[in-house]
């Protein structure tokens, strides 16, 4: 399945000028062979309400090591086990998903057999705990006992290195692909991400499952430095614990299910919600929240990042995409329930889940409910029955927490 994803949905809208109009409704136009589920704006809204109750929290500031967290990067849950990585220790934690009691460590840092570096995500399949980073994947046994470990991704002709996925027990990797040629300078421009299947082990890539168009980009001639500008959709890949991939074009409310083994269209999930269009007053707030994020790092004593100071003034004459990003995390359950975050309609603008609008949708597009997370939670995992966050306080301690859901 070669061809890109590139704009999918036409809207239609009553042109009777005498009668309200009814709610948009969705015709693909792009070739999608898959199912097609829509939902309308007023459908979201009117979901049931999820309560997100708390059933577990770990992290200390002094208390015992082993809930001293340093940077929690992902969690996963098996039976009655709760599986944290710490990428600032590079180390798994177990602990029992009902009381907290502290169970067992998995690997240390290093570059051997059995040892992590730089790790960033954490699955499990079965009976089998996967540990991947941009170049390695790892596998243990859930009690901790070292399997096998290999590459889990390869290098382009240019060097560049593939984010291995994980969907179900395969693996694939996602990789930027330029076009031909030098990027276009003085206009904004899109790398084609291709996602390929690959050997966890060996890194060695098979057939391509999709390929999409990735974030926006824009070459300033002067620095030869790659500028975002404000509010582009970047696209979302997640692999599912279902086996099946998702996308989303980040930018309007769709969700393609394809299937990672066999590259078959599955599902498509649209709504007719929009996001309010981008404004000046967004574009001056997000000026301020990078002056102050390079500020803090030069207090820090750390450098900015390179190209950073230019990149910041030039960013505000770089043309406005039409809407802001609707979308930027999709987390799915091994039943093939799944969660997706929404843009922010009615609290800070300027930020993606801030408090946190998601929606859950069940193996066959059904809206099943939503939920809202407070501000500063970052959902790490959806079980279908649990949310797992990671979550900071003002004392900068990590805590790992377990949420319930329960139909209000």
């Amino acid at each position: 399945m070669n061809r890109p994803l590139g704009v999918a949905l036409v809207l239609l809208t009553a042109a009777c000028s005498d009668q309200v109009a009814p709610e948009p409704t969705y015709v693909v136009v792009d070739g999608w062979t898959g199912e097609v589920v829509v939902h309308s704006a007023s459908d979201l809204e009117n979901a049931p309400y999820f309560e997100m109750v708390e059933q577990l929290r770990l992290g200390t500031l002094d208390g015992p090591p082993e809930t001293q967290f340093f940077r929690i990067a992902d969690a996963d849950v098996a039976g009655d086990e709760l599986f944290i990585l710490d990428s600032g220790h590079d180390e798994v934690r177990v602990f029992d998903l009902g009381t907290g009691e502290y169970r067992r460590t998995i690997s240390r840092r290093g570059e051997g057999p059995g040892e992590l570096l730089g790790p960033i995500e954490l699955n499990i399949h079965g009976d089998t705990l996967a540990i991947s980073g941009t170049r390695r994947v790892s596998l243990f046994a859930l009690d901790g006992t070292f399997l096998t470990s290999g590459p889990g991704s390869v290098g382009d002709a240019s060097g560049r290195f593939g984010r291995p996925i994980q969907a179900g027990p395969n693996w694939y990797r996602s990789q930027a692909v330029r076009r031909a040629g030098p990027p276009p300078s003085g206009e904004i421009y899109r790398d084609t991400t291709i996602l390929f299947a690959t050997d966890a082990l060996s890194g060695v890539s098979g057939p391509e499952l999709l390929r999409y168009p990735g974030g926006e980009r824009y070459l300033d001639e002067s620095s030869g430095f790659g500028i975002t500008p404000f509010f582009s959709p970047n696209p979302v890949v997640h692999g599912g614990a279902d086996g099946n991939v998702y996308y989303t074009p980040a930018d309007e409310y769709r969700v393609d299910i394809i299937d990672a083994a066999t590259g078959r269209e599955v599902r498509r999930v649209v709504s007719t919600m929009q996001l309010p269009p981008v404004t000046e007053e967004m574009v001056e707030g997000a000026i301020e929240a990078d002056r102050k994020m390079l500020e803090g790092r030069t207090t820090a004593g750390g450098p900015p990042p390179p190209g950073f100071p230019e990149s910041l003034e030039k960013r505000k004459d770089l043309p406005l995409p039409p809407t802001r990003q609707l979308t930027n995390a999709i987390r799915v359950a091994a039943d093939g329930r799944w969660a997706l975050i929404r843009g922010d309609l009615d609290a800070n603008p300027n930020e993606l889940g801030d408090p946190g609008h998601w929606d859950v949708f069940g193996p066959e597009g059904e809206l099943l409910g939503r939920f809202v997370t407070a501000p500063g939670a970052n959902i790490r995992r959806f079980t279908g029955d649990y949310l797992i966050s990671r979550e900071t306080d003002d004392l900068d301690v990590q805590y790992l927490v377990v949420y319930r859901l329960e139909l209000r």
